[in-house]
């Protein structure tokens, strides 16, 4: 369990004379050690605690401070995490990916395609996606909560503090300074203005349309509150969205830039496409459905789901539970998912089988076939190959 391990293929240690990590670990292919202080590998390398691994493919561990992967990073607690396609924690300091940054406590996101954060202090990609944030910069930001500053063409908050800087900014609360062609501010004098809005005391109520109705066969949105019916009138039609449209209930052919619908029933085509339940064919560059999506899902960048029944293609598509269908991504992650799973990373629970590089599950009856296979289960009945 301790000194230096060299091996031309595979390293396995395990702590059986207590907690005395291994110094140093190197390997041609794996390396595996429950405690070390250095992991190097061209392959993998798996540790409960390390705290350096360079894994030429991935490294995986629950707590350590510094992960460099050519593919992939995953670790509960991970100060700096460096890879060339996706990391993943719960809490780190830094992340850094050309393909996907998730986690749940992340101080800095730097990505090319997506960050994803319940809190962060800064985060910079194509796509930014966090509850609370102090700064955002990329083309999209999105804030469930609260954001201090945000920088990009399309900017999103539910309550902003500071500033918005792009094209068009986005929020409910404004607490602050709006600087962009198109200013939304919900709960303001003026929800709607251009180039400029500034306001530091909301109203208690924010208009979300010209008029009001029991229904409606045809809704128009330039950017919501500009769209002709409330967003709480239900669309059975035609929901037509010029840069940005919200919807409680919709039903029929969704065209547009960017959309909120909350139940939406029909087709729908938008760059970004947001909802809580979903029912029939979204093709989009980025969707999530909160609660579920049922039906076929087509995204060029990004697919999140609550649930996923039927088809999700994106080059990221994470299900936060279960799936009764199929997922095809670089990266697939649920919970418990029906059918095989293809890709780079596949992350499950519980499927009859994963193809990809990397396949992980806690299911022991299964077919995996990847370059690093890990089951967390009883293997007897397992293929790994």
């Amino acid at each position: 369990g301790n000194g230096v391990h060299v091996a031309g293929l595979v390293n396995y240690s395990q702590d059986r004379r207590g907690p005395v990590p291994t110094a140093l670990a190197i390997a041609g292919l794996f390396n595996y050690d429950e405690q070390a202080h250095f992991q190097l590998t061209a392959g993998a390398n798996i540790s409960e605690k390390a705290a350096v691994q360079n894994g030429g493919i991935f490294n995986k561990n629950k707590v350590g401070w510094w992960q460099l992967a050519g593919a992939v990073n995953v670790s509960s607690s991970s100060a700096i995490q460096l890879a060339g396609l996706s990391n993943s924690a719960n809490r780190s300091m830094i992340q850094f990916a050309a393909l996907l940054n998730v986690g749940d406590s992340v101080d800095y996101q730097i990505g090319v395609v997506a960050n994803r954060a319940s809190g962060s202090i800064f985060q910079l990609a194509f796509l930014n996606q966090s509850n609370e944030v102090a700064a955002q910069l990329g083309i999209f930001n999105a804030s469930a909560q609260k954001a201090r500053m945000q920088f990009g063409l399309l900017n999103q908050g539910e309550s902003i503090e500071t500033v918005q800087f792009g094209l068009i900014n986005d929020t409910v609360e404004l607490h602050g300074l709006q600087i962009g062609l198109l200013n939304i501010a919900r709960k303001s004098a003026f929800p709607v203005t251009l180039l400029f809005h500034s306001s530091f005391d909301p109203m208690e109520e924010a208009p979300s349309g010209l008029l009001a109705a029991n229904w409606t066969p045809v809704q128009f949105a330039l950017y919501t509150p500009a769209q002709l019916f409330s967003a709480t009138t239900p669309v059975w039609g035609l929901y037509l969205n010029g840069f940005y449209g919200a919807s409680d209930t919709a039903t029929g052919l969704n065209l547009g830039f960017a959309n909120r619908a909350d139940t939406m029933i029909g087709v729908r085509a938008n760059l970004f496409a947001y909802s809580e339940r979903f029912d029939g064919l979204s093709v989009s560059l980025a969707s999530s459905s909160d609660e579920i999506m049922r039906g076929i899902a087509v995204s060029a960048l990004f697919y999140q789901s609550g649930e996923t029944r039927g088809l999700a293609i994106a080059p990221i598509a994470i299900t936060e539970g279960n799936v009764l269908g199929l997922q095809m991504g670089l990266w697939n992650s649920g919970e418990n998912v029906g059918l095989p799973q293809f890709g780079l990373v596949n992350l499950a629970k519980a499927t009859p089988g994963q193809f990809g590089i990397f396949n992980q599950t806690t299911q022991s009856n299964i077919a995996q076939i990847g370059f690093l296979n890990r089951q967390r289960g009883n293997m007897e009945t397992a293929i790994q190959i």
